[in-house]
């Protein structure tokens, strides 16, 4: 199977972790990468390039893990970023059975050398994360602010995650300003990300004790009092570890899709694969939402049409067919007018003509929700007939709308689909077939328009 082309996913590697930062045309990402050739061994962190968030230039191995003896031999992710002085740093996290953060600074991207900066774990947290700081220059202060993702020392209570912060005038001496955001609701918050966006402040993070995702909160001061928007969530439970970098197009996330067990549909997520960035976008309330950027969608070329049928199911599910989509990477576009109580509908892909096997993604109208699954969604008898495919499921405002309009990116094995500001991957390891299908439950729905694009040569 070929590699992925929107995705970024090195040939014979597993990437993720982003610390991404923009410069001179160019969006830098230093990143973890491992081997899967030698069972995911890790290979230190890698510089990589991208001008259009298609085509990457691999820089190589920049930072490789300290040595036998040494105290860095296993890594957390960071920062990346040009300095005040006219240095490039990289402020990551660091682990030698207790986690610290460590520096390291040069004149150019791709010749950054460890320095011998250390900073320890807070008193009154820990007594271990410590983790994936974000720095960055702040005017209004006169100087750097870090905001860290750790854990508040509170003897046996687990949801204790908080995100810490402090400020330096050098990047050597760094001054503990305590909570930043402390919500009593998660473990440890790593990938923190602070950025201000229009009138707001807004602090990313990625939980993974309550329902694995990238979520967010949002404050008129960097301090808060943070606010919990409506819909929190940025996508779904298999995209993971984002952190952003403002470019031309906006501020661009740059988050890893997860794997899974053998790349088999029914097996457990893994750890990550490959990067997909989504463009960050605001609302008029402040909240985000994401969408395909414009340089990865000005690479695929004008498209065929499919069917655009309209499908009428008061009282049961009825499909319809609309073309085929084959094997690789292509956009599918599609606007779907929907009638007034209508209870749900669907678009599957990667289906079987005759069977109707295939992947779907499930509209569930009254409940303002899409999910994704196989379809049937069961496993083989036998042993495994109750073992179906984990679903994947994102809140999305759907009661009341006379339309939808929806982007579907596949990519090899790599899906996500985009819809009202929200994004939903994950990936598809066992085609049926091509058949693109439209279905209708309990409503009625008319496919207004319908085109499938391709790469361009």
């Amino acid at each position: 199977m070929a590699g992925p082309k929107i995705v970024f996913q090195p040939e014979g590697y597993d990437i993720g972790d982003a610390m991404p930062f923009y410069e001179g045309g160019s969006y830098f990402l230093y990143h973890y990468k491992t081997d899967q050739a030698q069972r995911g061994r890790l290979q230190g962190w890698t510089l990589s390039e991208t001008r259009d968030l298609v085509a990457y230039e691999d820089h190589g191995v920049q930072l490789p893990f300290g040595k036998e003896g040494e105290k860095d031999r296993v890594f957390r992710s960071g920062s990346l970023f040009k300095g005040q002085d006219g240095l490039y740093h990289l402020l990551y996290g660091a682990d030698d059975g207790g986690e610290f953060l460590q520096l390291a600074s040069g004149k150019a991207l791709d010749a950054l050398q460890k320095t011998d900066f250390i900073l320890g774990i807070p008193e009154g947290y820990g007594p271990a994360e410590f983790r994936d700081p974000c720095v960055f220059w702040s005017e209004e202060l006169r100087a750097y602010v870090m905001a860290v993702g750790t854990r508040k020392a509170e003897g046996k209570r687990l949801l204790n995650g908080c995100v810490v912060w402090f400020t330096s005038k050098d990047l050597q001496t760094w001054a503990f300003q305590g909570d930043l955001f402390a919500s009593g609701a998660y473990t440890t918050l790593e990938m923190p990300d602070l950025f201000k966006l229009g009138q707001w402040w807004i602090l990313l993070f990625s939980e993974y004790s309550d329902r694995t995702q990238v979520v967010y909160r949002m404050a008129r001061s960097m301090t808060g009092p943070w606010l919990c928007p409506d819909d929190d969530a940025l996508d779904a439970a298999a995209y993971f570890a984002a952190k952003s970098a403002e470019g031309p197009e906006g501020r661009v996330l740059f988050g890893w899709v997860a794997g899974k067990s053998s790349e088999d549909d029914r097996g457990a997520w893994n750890a990550s694969s490959g990067i997909l960035p989504h463009l960050l976008f605001q609302r008029e309330d402040g909240s985000l939402g994401v969408r395909m950027p414009q340089s990865a969608r000005d690479a695929f070329q004008e498209g065929k049409c499919l069917k655009t049928p309209e499908i009428s199911a008061p009282y049961t599910r009825e499909e319809a067919f609309l073309g085929e989509a084959r094997e690789g990477t292509h956009l599918l576009e599609l606007e779907i007018e929907i009638e007034p109580g209508t209870r749900a509908f669907s678009l599957s892909v990667a289906g079987d003509e005759e069977s109707r096997q295939a992947y779907e993604f499930r509209f569930l109208v009254k409940q303002n929700r899409v999910e994704f699954s196989a379809s049937p969604n069961h496993g083989i008898w036998p042993p495994d007939h109750f073992r179906g495919m984990e679903r994947l499921e994102r809140l999305l405002p759907l009661e009341g709308k006379a339309s939808l309009k929806l982007a579907l990116l596949r990519d090899e094995s790599y899906f996500c689909l985009y819809a009202e500001g929200a994004a939903l991957s994950g990936r598809i390891y066992e085609p049926k077939g091509c058949a693109v299908f439209a279905a209708a439950a309990n409503g009625k729905i008319r496919v207004k328009s319908a085109e499938l694009f391709t790469l361009k040569a």
